[in-house]
């Protein structure tokens, strides 16, 4: 009896551990698939601003990209330190994402100046570091 009900829980366990590793590599699959779908987006809409020669919108789109691209590296990785080729790309593309953020409008005074409706409940938190 000890022995069938050892080899029923080994084989719940199997059973949830395998259901979660599918979930985890599923979930990890969206991922992929989100960035792959947000890349080609991007660079479509990048190629057709080149063919019409709107260098504007590239440098944009691109700063906008580059922001994020930075702004992920410095929260998984800390401020890339050192003599490198890429430490010397990196404290570029930071400057140059300082200076896109800066352009930004912050969203808290996007919502301040909606017209206010009495039935709106709308809070923006800002998120300490």
């Amino acid at each position: 009896m000890a022995k069938n009900i050892t080899i029923l829980v080994l084989a719940l366990l199997l059973a949830a551990s395998t259901f979660y590793l599918g979930y985890m590599a599923g979930a990890r699959r969206e991922v992929l698939r989100d960035d792959a779908r947000f890349r080609i987006s991007l660079y479509d809409s990048l190629y057709h601003s080149a063919e019409k020669g709107d260098v504007r919108k590239i440098q944009n789109n691109l700063g906008i990209v580059l922001l994020g691209e930075v702004r992920t590296y410095h929260d998984n990785f800390g401020d890339e330190t050192g003599t490198n080729s890429f430490a010397e790309r990196y404290g570029d593309a930071k400057a140059i994402a300082d200076r896109v953020e800066s352009t930004l409008v912050p969203v808290g005074s996007v919502i301040s100046n909606l017209p206010h409706t009495p039935d709106a409940d709308v809070n923006v938190e800002k998120k300490q570091q």
